[in-house]
C-alpha cells in the first residue's frame, strides 16, 4: 500500500436561514376592520367588531448550531492507480426554529405560537469514493470513478405536543416521515363493511379498508401513522467509466438511488374522475382497478367512483406507497479521434467524431412516471403527481476540429 491516511474533523457552525419572519424578536399586531371581536349570547353572536390581534409573539431567536464529526481514511493501491476515499460522518443539529405547539388554546393565544429555537434533528451516515486511472502501452487506457452515499436522519425533537398514541409521534422518526393510514386491503362484502369501523364517504364492496389503530371504532385522524418512506432517498450512487483504444473512446455515466418511496394516488392525473365524471387525464395503470367482475383484492386501483359519490380511497395511505429505486443510463458516448498522420495534412491539429445519448434507459420498479421527478407537481388548481416536465431523452453527433 503506498498510500495511506487517516484523517478526523469536528466543526461548530451556525445557519441563520431561517426563511419565515426576520423579526422574531417583536411582538406583531394586525388590523383588521370586522370579524375579530363579537359581542351578543353564546348562541346569537349579532355585534361583531374590528379590531387589533396578535399575529406573532416575540421570542429570544438564534441561529441554529451543527456540531459534525467526520472521520475519513484514504488509501491508495496498485501503483496509486486505485484510489480509495471513505468517510463516515455524523451531524447533530440544535436550536432548529420550530413553532412550539406545546401552548394549549386556553392560554388566549389561539393558533399564534411563538417560534422558538427548540428543534433537533441527527444526521448520520457513510461516503466512499473509488477512482481507477490506467494507461495501458501508449493507446490504451481507462478511467473509472465510483461514488456511493447513505444518510439517515432522525428527529428528537419537534415543538409538537405530546401525541395521544406513539404511532403519531414525530420524535424518534425522518424529518420528512409521510403521514399515513394503513390500509387493510379491499371490502369484499356489505356484511365486512357492516362490520368494520366506520370511513368516511359512501363506502362500497371494493373500496379501501383502514385499519382502526387506536380500536374506537371511527377511521380518523388518530389512525394516522409516522412512517420512514419519502421522496428522499436515503442511498444515491453514480459510477463514471471511460475507455479507449487506438483512437476510439467509449464513455458512461450511470447514476441511481435507493430506499425512495412515492405515493401515488393524488391529484388530477392519478385519481380518476377528480374534476368531475369528464375529466380524463388518468395513467394506463387505471385499467388495473377492481370491479365486480375482477373482484381482485390485489388490484392497483379500488373501486373507481366520481367526486358526486365521495368516499376515502384516497386518504394519504401506504395503498399508494410504492418503492421507486432506480438506475439509469444518464450518458453514454462513443468517439473516434483520427490518426494525426492524417488530419495534419489538411492543416488540422486533432478532428473527433462523436455520438452521444442522454437518459437512455431507465430500470425502476416505479412504472408511472419518471422516478426522478418525485412525487409532487402542480398545475394551477391541485397537486399532479409527475406533473413537471419530464426527463427527455436525447441523441447528439457531433465532429470537433482543433486548428
Amino acid at each position: 500500500m503506498p498510500y495511506f491516511k487517516l484523517r478526523y474533523s469536528y466543526g461548530l457552525t451556525g445557519n441563520g436561514g431561517y426563511t419565515g419572519s426576520r423579526f422574531l424578536y417583536l411582538d406583531m399586531l394586525t388590523k383588521t376592520s370586522s370579524g375579530v371581536y363579537q359581542f351578543g349570547t353564546p348562541t346569537s353572536l349579532s355585534t361583531s367588531y374590528g379590531g387589533y390581534t396578535q399575529s406573532q409573539i416575540a421570542t429570544d431567536a438564534s441561529w441554529e448550531t451543527s456540531y459534525r464529526h467526520n472521520l475519513g481514511i484514504e488509501m491508495n493501491f496498485l501503483h496509486n492507480d486505485l484510489k480509495l476515499i471513505a468517510e463516515l460522518f455524523r451531524e447533530r443539529r440544535e436550536d432548529i426554529l420550530r413553532t412550539d405547539q406545546t401552548i394549549p388554546n386556553i392560554s388566549g393565544f389561539g393558533t399564534i405560537n411563538p417560534v422558538r429555537n427548540i428543534g433537533v434533528v441527527l444526521n448520520k451516515g457513510v461516503d466512499i469514493t473509488l477512482s481507477y486511472n490506467r494507461t495501458f502501452a501508449k493507446t490504451t487506457w481507462l478511467t473509472f470513478t465510483g461514488t456511493f452515499t447513505y444518510n439517515k436522519n432522525k428527529n428528537l425533537q419537534d415543538g409538537l405536543a405530546p401525541q395521544p398514541y406513539p404511532w403519531m409521534e414525530w420524535k424518534g422518526h425522518e424529518v420528512d416521515a409521510k403521514e399515513l393510514y394503513t390500509a387493510a386491503g379491499l371490502f369484499q362484502s356489505q356484511e365486512e363493511i357492516d362490520k368494520w369501523a366506520k370511513q368516511t364517504g359512501n363506502v362500497k364492496v371494493g373500496d379501501i379498508k383502514y385499519l382502526d389503530k387506536n380500536g374506537d371504532g371511527v377511521i380518523n385522524n388518530f389512525d394516522v401513522s409516522r412512517v420512514d418512506a419519502n421522496g428522499t432517498p436515503k442511498m444515491m450512487y453514480g459510477m463514471n467509466i471511460a475507455f479507449g483504444y487506438k483512437g476510439f473512446d467509449i464513455g458512461a455515466f450511470i447514476q441511481g438511488t435507493g430506499k425512495v418511496w412515492l405515493l401515488y394516488g393524488a391529484g388530477d392525473g392519478t385519481q380518476p374522475f377528480n374534476n368531475g365524471a369528464n375529466s380524463s387525464n388518468l395513467y394506463a395503470i387505471v385499467k388495473d382497478r377492481w370491479t365486480e367482475d375482477n373482484p381482485n383484492q390485489h388490484a392497483f386501483y379500488p373501486r373507481l367512483n366520481s367526486n358526486q359519490d365521495p368516499n376515502s380511497n384516497f386518504l394519504v395511505s401506504d395503498w399508494w406507497l410504492h418503492p421507486a429505486d432506480f438506475i439509469r443510463l444518464k450518458s453514454a458516448e462513443l468517439g473516434y479521434t483520427l490518426p494525426a498522420s492524417i488530419v495534419r495534412k489538411n492543416k488540422i491539429k486533432n478532428l473527433r467524431i462523436f455520438l452521444n445519448g442522454t437518459n437512455l434507459f431507465t430500470v425502476s420498479r416505479w412504472k408511472y412516471w419518471d422516478p426522478e421527478l418525485n412525487d409532487a407537481g402542480t398545475s394551477s388548481t391541485t397537486i399532479t403527481r409527475g406533473g413537471f416536465y419530464p426527463n427527455i431523452k436525447a441523441y447528439n453527433f457531433g465532429v470537433r476540429a482543433t486548428f
